[in-house]
This record gives C-alpha cells, sequence and structure tokens, in this order.
C-alpha cells in the first residue's frame, strides 16, 4: 500500500446506469462528475450474468455465480412445494462481501443495496430499503433502532412501489419529480454518514437511476408510450435523473477523506422493454396441450382459474396512491408471495402441465416438471427431456409479433450449457433471449397460434446486460482502460485495495490494472 494511513473506499452504485448513455453523456459534458471520476482514474465494462438479470445482484453482493448458489431472482420455483416462494437474499449460508470484511475488522457502512438483506455485524450499519427499488422487502437497519432515526431525520421512505403507469404523462411527470427529490434526500444521508462516522468501506447505492429507467424511459419526448420507432432514445427525463445522481456525486466528494478510493459500479444496464413474457407462459400452455393431443388446447388446462381475488389485491397494491403503497408494505410478506405465486402458476394441473413459465423481469424463464426433481413430477429425464426442449425451441424461434411480423424471440438457451453448477437444478432450464420487437399484444406460434394480451407491468424501460465500473485512487493511473472486467472481479478488488488478501469463496479476482500499484 503506499499511503501509510489505512485505505479507506467509497463505492457509488450507479444502479442500472445503461454504459452507453454513460459514455455519450460524459462525453457531451452533462455528468462532469462522473467524467472526472473517469478521466483521473479507470473505466471499463463489466460482463455479468446476462440472461440471468437479477443474478447479478447476488454475482455483486455475494462473489458467486448463479449455478454455485441457486440465486437468479426476487421469486424462485420450490420444486419441493411447487411453489413461486420470496427468495431470501439474506441468508448467513452466503456471506455479502462487506459481511466478510466487517467479520476480518473492518468498519462497513452499506445504504440501500439492492438485493440484499440485513446481515448485522458487531461493526457495520446498514440501512436496508430506505429508498430502495426493491419494494416488496420491509425496511431494516442495523442496529435496528436506525430506520427509525433515518426517517424522524431524513423522511420515510420515497421509491415506493413500481406502478404500470407508461401511457400516464401526468404518472410519469409525477414519478420524475419524486426521484429527483429522492436524490436530494439521499445526500443528505451521505454526508451525514461522511462526516459522523467511521468507516473503511461506505457502499452508498442509488436506485433512481433504476426506477427511472423502468418508468420514464423515452419521457417525455414520446409522450408517455414507448413505440418501436422512438424506442432507442433514452428521453430527457432519464437524463435529468442521472444529472441530478452526477450532481450528489460531486457534493459527495468534497467531504470524502484525502486518499479515499473511489468505485463506481452498476451491475447491469438498461434499454427500452423487449420481448412479450406476459404471453410466455399462455404459449407454453396451448404448446402443452397441442403436443397432447388436444384440439382447444389453452387455459381450460387449469385445474382451476386464478382466485379473483389474487387479481383484484395485485391491483390494488399497484394503484398509484400513498394509501396504497403504504397498505402494501403493511400487508404479510406470505400474502404477498402468495399473490405472486398465483399470478404466475396459480391453478396449474400438475397432473398434465409438462413445463411451464416462471416469474422474471428480463429473459424468458421456462422450467420443466420433471421426474425426481419436481415433488409432482410427469417429464421423464433423457429422450423425452431433450424432445420436449426442441419442441419448444422450435416454437419460440416461429413466435412472431403479428403487428410487425417481426420474431419475439432471438434465441433459446439451454441452462445447463450456459451455467453448468451444483445449484443447476434450482435455475430455469431454458432461457428465452428476446428479439428487437417491444413488448406485443397480439402474437402467433406455429403449434400455439394466436395469443394475446397487453403487459400488465407496462414497463417502459428493461434491463439490458453488460455494467461498468469506475475506479479513482491512488496508484490507479489516470485515463486507464482496461479490457472488460467480470462483475465477479469487484469484491476481490475491494479486498485488494483494502489490504486484504481476497477470500477463497469469492470466485473473481482483483482487477490487476487497478489493483497494481495500490
Amino acid at each position: 500500500m503506499n499511503e501509510s494511513v489505512d485505505p479507506k473506499i467509497l463505492m457509488i452504485g450507479l444502479e442500472a446506469f445503461e454504459p452507453a448513455l454513460v459514455e455519450q453523456w460524459t462525453e457531451s459534458g452533462d455528468l462532469p462528475n462522473i467524467k472526472m471520476l473517469i478521466e483521473q482514474g479507470s473505466y471499463c465494462r463489466l460482463d455479468t450474468t446476462g440472461l440471468l438479470t437479477a443474478s447479478v445482484w447476488g454475482v455483486f453482493n455475494i462473489g458467486k455465480r448463479p449455478e454455485n448458489t441457486g440465486l437468479y431472482y426476487n421469486f424462485q420455483w420450490d420444486p419441493g412445494r411447487m411453489r413461486i416462494q420470496r427468495q431470501d437474499w439474506g441468508t448467513s449460508k452466503y456471506p455479502y462481501f462487506w459481511t466478510r470484511l466487517s467479520q476480518l475488522g473492518k468498519r462497513t457502512i452499506v445504504i440501500d443495496p439492492d438485493l440484499a438483506g440485513l446481515q448485522p455485524q458487531a461493526n457495520s450499519i446498514q440501512i436496508i430499503g430506505w429508498q430502495g427499488h426493491e419494494s416488496w422487502r420491509r425496511p431494516g437497519s442495523w442496529p435496528p433502532e436506525l430506520m427509525r432515526e433515518t426517517i424522524r431525520r431524513f423522511g420515510r421512505e420515497h421509491l415506493g412501489l413500481e406502478h404500470a403507469i407508461q401511457g400516464q404523462p401526468r404518472k410519469q411527470q409525477a414519478v420524475w419529480k419524486s426521484l429527483l427529490s429522492s436524490v436530494r434526500r439521499r445526500v443528505h444521508l451521505l454526508l451525514h454518514f461522511l462526516r459522523d462516522e467511521n468507516w473503511d468501506l461506505l457502499v452508498a447505492n442509488f436506485p433512481e437511476g433504476h426506477r427511472a429507467g423502468h418508468q420514464l424511459w423515452g419521457f417525455p419526448e414520446n409522450r408517455g408510450t414507448v413505440s418501436q420507432e422512438t424506442a432507442d432514445e433514452p428521453g430527457t427525463a432519464l437524463k435529468e435523473v442521472y444529472k441530478a445522481i452526477d450532481t450528489a456525486i460531486g457534493e459527495v466528494l468534497a467531504f470524502v477523506p484525502p486518499n479515499t478510493y473511489i468505485l463506481g459500479y452498476s451491475p447491469y444496464g438498461m434499454g427500452p422493454q423487449r420481448g412479450s413474457r406476459h404471453l410466455l407462459g399462455a404459449l407454453l400452455e396451448r404448446l402443452d396441450g397441442s403436443l397432447q393431443g388436444e384440439s382447444n388446447p389453452g387455459p381450460k388446462r387449469r385445474a382451476r382459474a386464478v382466485p379473483s381475488y389474487h387479481h383484484a389485491l395485485q391491483q390494488t397494491i399497484s394503484r398509484n396512491s400513498p394509501v396504497a403503497a403504504a397498505a402494501a408494505r403493511m400487508l404479510p410478506q406470505s400474502i404477498k408471495v402468495a399473490i405472486r405465486h398465483h399470478l404466475s402458476v396459480g391453478g396449474i394441473d400438475w397432473r398434465h402441465a409438462r413445463f411451464f413459465s416462471l416469474p422474471t423481469d428480463g429473459s424468458g424463464y421456462i422450467r420443466f416438471n420433471l421426474r425426481g426433481r419436481e415433488a409432482r413430477g410427469i417429464v421423464h429425464p433423457g429422450d423425452e427431456l431433450e424432445k420436449l426442449k426442441s419442441e419448444i425451441e422450435d416454437e419460440l424461434m416461429g413466435w412472431v409479433d403479428l403487428r410487425t411480423g417481426a420474431p419475439i424471440v432471438a434465441k433459446v438457451w439451454r441452462t445447463a450449457e450456459l451455467f453448468p453448477g451444483p445449484h443447476l437444478a434450482d435455475l430455469p432450464d431454458l432461457l428465452a433471449e428476446w428479439g428487437e420487437p417491444l413488448a406485443t399484444d397480439l402474437s402467433r406460434a406455429p403449434r400455439a397460434g394466436v395469443i394475446r394480451g397487453k403487459d400488465p407491468e407496462h414497463r417502459a424501460g428493461e434491463h439490458s446486460s453488460g455494467g461498468l465500473l469506475i475506479a479513482k485512487g491512488p496508484g490507479i493511473p489516470g485515463g486507464a482502460r482496461p479490457p472488460r472486467a467480470s462483475l465477479l472481479d469487484v469484491p476481490p478488488t475491494v479486498f485488494r485495495i483494502l489490504g486484504l488478501p481476497p477470500l477463497e469463496s469469492l470466485e473473481g479476482k482483483a482487477i490487476a490494472s487497478i489493483t497494481a500499484r495500490v
């Protein structure tokens, strides 16, 4: 270590910042503080776990790939209970890298990391879900009384539930305004910890860019609705949120101790929402029925309809009102999970269903009802399974958007080929990579026929694969552009900067271009 004092790291989470937009807007001068960090330090893009979109947070927080943890989404399939379950990302089985650092004597502060739970440590401060994007988790803190004090001093959690607001300019305008306000609240909180607490590692996440990407992509130029013609235009609102976060970074950097290492990161990017995952379940049901010889396959194959009260409750918690958002926060976790289960697979007759779709907010996830794995499995491993995989692949590759005539799926991937590992059985079996068309309400597949339905989430933007890493500090050469690194390499790099050997449990390696002279 070049400096005699113990090093400090400030990690700034540029959550879901699209690398291409960061590069464009730093070049144009719209993000001057991020530009300064890049020019005085190092910048590279990060390879991630791609089609298993949400798994990037397990990779980043824990330092392991999804096939080695089984963690890939907020809501995952439990083959033993034949149910969708809320995934606990805070389990002590997989400590976060900041938890490991705390156990090794480092003082850590972590604020609003995405898809992370509390892992209490004596020398750690943790604030979870105060103003985070992920809205299903109740806010919490360590020490426990810290959340109450945070709300008293800096206000209540502000982002709330993500609502389906595309095509509703007034509501999008309100979200835009609320996100800018949220950034200001976050700055005040960060400055408090920078000035009043001792720390070796401070992880400060900005989820506002994430929420803006989902709800404000293309706004207001697109008048509230993303079209195929304007899909690649991010819009003024998203740019203004990026600029607000850039301004906040400048304010925070003014109070950072000298010789602090700054790491700015995003595990994935953002672009227009493509694909029609909301129609995938219906397609699979019809295809399964057709392959089994039903003359009129489809919804009748369900043993029962999804109970109407689940739909009503889902609509209630999706309304854009403070009362509904507060009520949703107060619902027991079991009710929230039951809603998700019934909306995803509720009513499926497992005596006949051979494959089905799983919850996702990225690529399409497909699971087989496999003997020896699922409690009520009926598909035999081997020839039967392989034949069904091929038939699904052929069906999806022939699935077209009837509005445009374009193919909906670009490629179907077999998960075992991408993510071989001890927890492969916890992951989806097939992954549908979406093509260029935006979500459609009218489609046709070779055997399933015409499939209709509006996207209930109606997001404007959705995640793109690939993240970014910015690093500035003593010993890091200015203007460095190392080759692409892996998201797995970020936790070992943090360990190395703090003077600790990376743990064997971390699957990545320290990025040499950043740590060579540290």
